[in-house]
């Protein structure tokens, strides 16, 4: 049976949304069939169904229900996913309340109703002016209301003298330029980081240089003309030359320390999508810098802490999406994934899983309960978790290798661990992402790992442990490789407790 389209959209529904689109079908003015909302209401009430993937029992459910015959239904939901495409376009133009008033300002210009357009004016300064629109977008949103009042100025019969309006012209030519450069500084310096952040994962040896000079536009803080931007402009200006100074040179760690602390000084002047943006920054070149000579893994726990305060401040939460990405969510397992941090990785859990998208939730779930339940000591339950996943995203495949690898071995499986051995070593073949460097680091997990399954299998013949010991110099002779705490763990473990 095809699967109706409305059935996939509806999947990424939250509950609220759920309600707000019951809603518009129950309003006259969007909707004129009496049906839709009836049988709406019975896909709601058995939504579960959507997010298991139980398409064809869902529709048997409403034929029955409805009693409605199967030709009806079908043409009900294609209607539905009409009016649904229709609520989602209402939804995008309420959210923009700025570009609501702009547009209606521009009406207002172009009719030449200048004494309505002046009151919309106040009206959309207020707006602009509250610190809930305090973010990089402002200046940009600035430019465009200069602009509007510059076409104002110079349009109108107002009772200005000619010298008056120019000097008003000037001033918003002046102002418009500043948000323009400031707007287009803080985009291209995110760009920038973005992309030393693309380099850093790129397999390619010779990536193409950044194409903008940002240092030189940068020494706009040095000039005379700094000090005519106002505070706003100037902590904008500022935040993002320190942002910028930490990814050109990542590893020197005062640059991260200076914009880090400038972020927690100013932070509470911008807004929360701000927030969002130089948390993310802070918290990827933490994870970056890691991977870059961090031999005491301080950037690894800093940049866990900073993504727990992005986490439980909802500042995932953008214009674009409203729920916690799924890669932030495995990021946080993977961290809390030991027997130290096992409650953490609970609460987490507990607190954080229905924030994520709805169609996402289960299988994320499944995903941080075989994490918690191996740091727990369950092995099997961990196992039966891991094999709810058959559909893993890429860095989650590797995971769960990684987990696997670690149940098998606590369990004694020797024969299912070195099948395992057997995918990582064909994932390695067929996965582009990872770089010579990181690819020679996975083989020499999988030599270490060969290596103790074959002492292992010698030992229970001669119940000697040279083999182990010669495992544990192996492992010791490379300070970096994937799951090396874990394996010298294990390692050592065997031999305190078979030493004679």
């Amino acid at each position: 049976m095809k699967v109706p389209e409305f059935f996939y959209n509806i999947k990424y529904l939250s509950d609220i949304d759920m309600e707000a689109f019951e809603k518009f079908l129950q309003s006259p003015y969007f909707n004129t069939t009496t049906s839709l909302p009836v049988v709406f209401g019975i896909i709601k009430d058995n939504v579960r169904l959507i997010r298991e993937n139980r398409f064809d029992e869902l529709k048997t459910v409403i034929v029955k229900t409805s009693e409605y015959s199967e030709g009806t239904v079908g043409k009900n939901l294609s209607y539905l996913n009409n009016m649904y495409e229709e609520f989602a376009k209402a939804e995008g133009v309420k959210n923009k309340k700025f570009y609501n008033e702009f547009f209606r300002c521009k009406y207002l210009l172009l009719k030449g109703n200048y004494h309505l357009l002046n009151k919309e004016m106040d009206n959309f300064d207020r707006i602009l002016n509250e610190q809930e629109n305090f973010d990089n977008d402002l200046f940009l949103n600035l430019y465009d209301f200069n602009m509007l009042k510059y076409a104002a100025t110079s349009t109108s019969d107002n009772k200005l003298d000619t010298l008056s309006k120019l000097d008003r012209e000037k001033e918003f030519t002046l102002e418009s330029s500043k948000n323009l450069i400031i707007y287009t500084l803080a985009k291209t310096t995110i760009n920038f980081a973005s992309y030393v952040i693309q380099c850093s994962n790129s397999t390619k040896k010779a990536d193409k240089k950044y194409p903008v000079n940002l240092e030189s536009i940068f020494s706009i803080t040095k000039s005379p003309e700094f000090n005519t931007y106002n505070t706003l402009q100037k902590k904008t200006i500022t935040i993002n030359h320190k942002l910028y100074r930490m990814y050109s040179s990542l590893t020197t760690d005062r640059y991260y320390k200076d914009y880090r602390d400038y972020y927690y000084k100013v932070k509470d002047s911008f807004n929360h999508e701000f927030r969002n943006t130089h948390l993310g920054m802070l918290m990827n070149y933490c994870f970056l810098r890691y991977r870059v000579k961090d031999i005491d893994k301080h950037f690894l726990a800093e940049g866990h802490r900073i993504l727990y305060d992005f986490i439980d401040g909802r500042y995932y939460i953008t214009d674009n999406t409203e729920y916690l990405h799924s890669t932030i969510y495995r990021n946080y397992v993977v961290y809390c994934a030991t027997k130290d941090r096992k409650e953490m990785l609970k609460k987490f859990i507990d607190n954080h899983t229905d924030k994520l998208n709805p169609a996402e939730e289960k299988m994320m779930k499944n995903f941080a309960m075989a994490h918690y339940c191996y740091a727990s000591g369950q092995n099997e339950l961990s196992l039966k978790h891991t094999e709810k996943l058959n559909n893993a995203k890429f860095f989650y495949k590797f995971d769960l290798i990684f987990l696997k690898i670690k149940l098998f071995y606590e369990m004694q499986d020797f024969v299912s661990l070195e099948n395992m051995l057997h995918i990582l070593k064909h994932n390695l073949q067929t996965a582009e992402i990872f770089n010579a460097n990181e690819v020679k680091k996975f083989e020499y997990l999988i030599y270490c790992l060969n290596l103790l399954i074959k002492a292992h299998t010698k030992y229970e013949k001669t119940e000697d442990i040279f083999d182990f010991e010669f495992v544990l110099k192996k492992i010791d002779a490379k300070p970096s490789f994937a799951i090396r705490n874990w394996l010298r763990e294990k390692v050592t473990e065997f031999i305190k407790e078979n030493k004679k």
